[in-house]
């Protein structure tokens, strides 16, 4: 059951989010993924560059409401409609046909969105287009919950309790302890406790720690997830660089640390099972690597 597998102790308040997010996130990528698959199984050309937010945004928005199955039915839905207006208009630019695939699905989505009492048919698993590994580990290994069947909302509904977060290990008294409670915005709050006790602490233990995981892929076990890894510390890396000439060298180790959080790819977690962003695993780096630059605690009282 859920609650044994995500029990009180194991989930945080920021882990409790930051699941709900990554949920919505494979539902909606999963979603798209089908749109496109469609596009190219009715012989239709790629949606352009100026309509794929409209698309991105549109799957993102009914995915925080709607499980993925019912999803695929809107998509499904979508690109019929669009094909039979090519039949019906064969001298209309091709393209066009697939712009009027995503305003179909635009449409729909904002109907599932606004009327949750709108009944749709949940498609079942699609041939083609299977789902991904980290889609099938959330949901059957972390959620025990069918992906195709379970909203983001449902799982809101059967989650536990958050447990506290935990407190931010210094090694002097003069550094405050992270609160236990729930806060709007812990790295912000993190962030300050940093810069109020700058002087303990190494700033260019940060970019060793990007230039060291630039070399290992942030110990990442797929070659893809490899590739977003070495990608997204090479965007940080090149953030210090331009920031460097211009600031405060504490100032540039925490803002590639406050960074971070823009990294929002999953990818498999260290421990065999989890998932996370790859934000969330560069910034335990980072931070690990600036608590290891405090200097060791006096004995002397």
């Amino acid at each position: 059951m859920l609650s044994e597998r995500l029990a009180p102790e194991h989930l945080t308040a920021g882990q409790h989010d930051d699941l709900l997010t990554l949920a919505r996130e494979l539902i909606a990528e999963e979603a798209l993924r089908y749109f496109i698959t469609r596009l190219e199984e009715l012989n239709l050309p790629a949606v352009t560059e100026n309509h794929t937010e409209r698309l991105s945004e549109a799957a993102y928005k009914v995915a925080r409401h709607r499980p993925l199955g019912e999803i695929y039915n809107l998509a499904w839905h979508a690109t019929c409609t669009a094909a039979e207006s090519a039949q019906k208009n064969p001298r209309a630019p091709r393209i066009n046909i697939s712009t009027h695939a995503v305003n179909q699905f635009e449409t729909h989505a904002l109907r599932a969105v606004t009327e949750p009492a709108w009944p749709i048919k949940p498609f079942g698993e699609v041939a083609g287009c299977g789902l991904s590994a980290m889609t099938r580990t959330l949901f059957y290994t972390v959620l025990d919950r069918q992906p195709l069947e379970t909203s983001v909302t449902d799982i809101a509904q059967v989650l536990p309790q958050p447990a506290p977060e935990p407190a931010v290990p210094t090694a002097d008294p003069g550094v405050e302890h992270e609160s236990t409670t729930d806060s709007d915005d812990r790295l912000a709050s993190l962030i300050s406790r940093l810069h109020t006790n700058r002087r303990i602490w190494d700033p260019h233990s940060v970019l060793r720690c990007l230039e060291n995981l630039e070399q290992t892929s942030a110990g990442m076990e797929y070659d893809v997830e490899q590739r977003v890894a070495r990608r997204a510390i090479a965007h940080l890396k090149q953030m210090q660089e331009r920031l460097a000439p211009v600031l405060d060298q504490h100032e540039v180790a925490l803002a590639v640390i406050a960074a971070t959080e823009l990294l929002q790819h999953p990818v498999t977690g260290r421990d065999s099972g989890t998932t996370q962003t790859i934000g969330e695993i560069v910034r335990g780096d980072l931070l690990a690597a600036v608590f290891q630059s405090l200097p060791e605690p006096s004995s002397e009282r």
